[in-house]
């Protein structure tokens, strides 16, 4: 392994790999299964913080709190425009929780303390984006909501609980903001490679194609206080 981040998904991992926490070993092919539908799991918990924040006017929530589709794992279309743009842009959005593996010196530790992970990020804090129809903010507060939920103890306490289920030694740890010591041992090799386990909320944008459908006029206001412009956020 290289000294970024690899996914717990990428192909060079093997389902027969195994990775050890402690004395105890998992198949990756397990591992793999427990996270593939975490996020749909914990959806309901998922979706209290997200009402609690107002997420529903940014696009983020579906008003009846059904399950919406940025969560499906799959890329979702979406429309930006940067400033100094004359032009809105299609493009596709995904928002998940990413599981990967990474060496104590690489320095990936400082992005789990930082929030989430933006793998792609093109657009900045005051670009406009457009999630669903008449529904149009600013880049910053959809940044702010997801960056709450990854630092509050409460919601990373229930994703633990949920994977603790599963794989015990996951009880209590704290994947989100620091990762969890473990092993990696591939098929083939002699010996066991000292790594470190985490999850995060990845935010990952890509650029699609002009279109002009859409205007500028109706762009949720930020503020200061993260906290304070969801609660807050009012229509220029």
């Amino acid at each position: 392994m290289g000294d970024e981040r690899i996914s717990l998904f990428d192909p060079n991992i093997g389902d027969e790999d195994v990775i050890a926490f402690g004395d105890m070993v998992y198949k990756v092919a397990k591992i793999r299964s427990i996270f593939e539908n975490l996020l749909v799991l914990t959806y309901p918990q998922l979706t209290t913080y997200l009402n609690n924040q107002e997420a529903s006017k940014f696009g983020l929530a579906n008003a009846d709190n059904s399950m919406s589709d940025i969560y499906s794992g799959k890329y979702y279309d979406f429309k930006y425009l940067k400033l100094g743009s004359s032009d809105w842009t299609k493009g596709k959005l995904k928002i998940y929780l990413s599981v990967f593996l990474y060496r104590e010196d690489s320095g990936i530790r400082e992005q789990l303390k930082a929030g989430c992970y933006y793998p792609n990020i093109f657009l900045d804090d005051n670009d406009a984006i457009s999630l669903k129809e008449d529904c149009l903010c600013k880049m910053k507060p959809i940044k702010a909501i997801f960056n709450a939920i990854a630092s509050d103890v409460n919601f990373a306490n229930i994703i633990m609980q949920q994977l603790a289920k599963s794989i015990p030694e996951f009880k209590s740890s704290r994947l989100f903001s620091v990762g969890k010591h473990c092993e990696l041992l591939r098929l083939g090799s002699s010996s066991w490679e000292p790594i470190i386990f985490g999850i995060q909320f990845t935010i990952d944008v890509i650029e699609d194609s002009p279109t002009d459908d859409l205007h500028t006029e109706k762009i949720v206001e930020d503020f200061d206080s993260p906290l304070d412009e969801i609660r807050r956020a009012v229509e220029l």
